[in-house]
């Protein structure tokens, strides 16, 4: 497997890359190119570009979660690549509930989701929304919804969201989830921003890892933190 920060939140001396408040990397298993995050805005394109990263070979989208400093690039990507995106068709793999509406409360409503309607997106993409595990790859899973299992994190909602009857409750950001990847090492856990927290993902990961390729070990953890 190959790893590429496309965008965070920032950059490194030497090189032109630009940063936001955001996340996307790039990811090439088995013939698989894969986009993990699209960050805030279209800034993962500008730097895929100086990376010699070609957009137009993309397979894979999958989204941690549906926050839209993870998803806002989407909209950037099919405006510049429409044409290339609706005959390619890349397929994106994400918890069934990332297009859902997410809204920030401040003193006012502030739309924190993904922003675009799921049949739009569909006119560009295979969509493929699961709460079970997905294989990307023959060693790179998507998890899925992550289990909740211990009494320290994720206890407080971030912000607010609609459930399946269209009331307006907290958000737990359960859409959140994370890949992982078999090496030769152990486990390589993938994350966006751990809002199921860092903890249970990491038990989720073995639980899931043992049951797939008798890996018991976490060998390297990548991504953001934020509770």
């Amino acid at each position: 497997m190959e790893l590429k920060v496309l965008v965070d939140n920032k950059v490194g001396f030497g090189k032109y890359y630009l940063a936001e408040a955001g996340l996307s990397y790039y990811i090439e298993d088995r013939g698989a190119k894969i986009l993990f995050d699209l960050g805030y805005s279209g800034l993962f394109v500008k730097n895929a570009n100086l990376m010699n990263v070609n957009l137009n070979e993309i397979t894979h989208v999958c989204f941690s979660h549906g926050h839209n400093d993870h998803t806002g690039g989407l909209y950037a990507w099919v405006r510049e690549f429409e044409i290339n995106l609706s005959q390619n068709r890349p397929q994106i793999i994400a918890h069934e509930g990332v297009f859902k509406r997410k809204i920030i409360q401040y003193p006012n409503e502030i739309d924190s989701g993904i922003g675009l309607d799921l049949e739009f997106v569909r006119t560009y993409f295979d969509i493929k929304l699961e709460k079970d595990p997905v294989f990307v790859t023959e060693n790179l899973v998507f998890l899925g919804q992550i289990e909740r299992t211990n009494d320290f994190e994720n206890k407080n909602p971030i912000g607010k969201t609609y459930d399946t009857s269209g009331n307006f409750i907290d958000d737990y950001c359960l859409d959140d989830s994370a890949l992982i990847y078999n090496s030769t090492e152990g486990v390589v856990v993938i994350t966006g921003c751990s809002h199921s927290g860092i903890c249970n993902i990491v038990q989720y990961a073995l639980k899931i890892a043992k049951d797939y390729w008798n890996q018991t070990h976490i060998s390297t953890i990548i991504g953001e933190f934020i509770f």
